[in-house]
């Protein structure tokens, strides 16, 4: 019937046949007791045993040599930028009257930097070379 067209033949619904004993293979409907196999997807609700054992346990000995303690190391110092190679630019101004753009270059205390974020450049505290300044400045080098 649905075969000539290509669609697949609807089929009612058999409910599982209750019997004594359990059935070996699978059924035709739900059964009433849970599944001891995996589903291929994660289920909705939890689980009432665990679903399995874990891969391992503490090792007696190491397993490897220990790894570096970072706390000994000392810390890696910035890389000082190379100087400014062309003319000093204008100096940073925190005026309300300024405001300055992606791109914009600056000085301020003999360095050079270029505004790199145009809507943090024109902040309170995000000066180039303040506490924020990293955020909306990049340091270019000394002029």
């Amino acid at each position: 019937a649905g075969g000539a067209t290509g669609s697949p033949t609807v089929r009612p619904f058999k409910p599982a046949v209750n019997t004594s004993r359990p059935t070996e293979g699978p059924t035709d409907g739900p059964t009433s007791s849970p599944s001891r196999g995996p589903t291929g997807s994660p289920t909705s609700e939890p689980t009432a045993e665990p679903t399995g054992r874990p891969t391992a346990g503490p090792t007696a000995e190491p397993t490897g040599p220990p790894t570096a303690d970072p706390a000994t190391e000392p810390p890696t110092a910035k890389p000082a930028p190379a100087p400014w190679d062309g003319p000093c630019p204008d100096p940073h101004s925190s005026s309300p009257n300024v405001s300055y753009e992606t791109g914009d270059i600056v000085e301020r205390d003999g360095t050079v930097y270029e505004c790199i974020r145009a809507g943090r450049c024109n902040l309170d505290g995000h000066e180039p070379g303040g506490a924020l300044g990293e955020a909306a400045w990049t340091e270019l080098g000394p002029c």
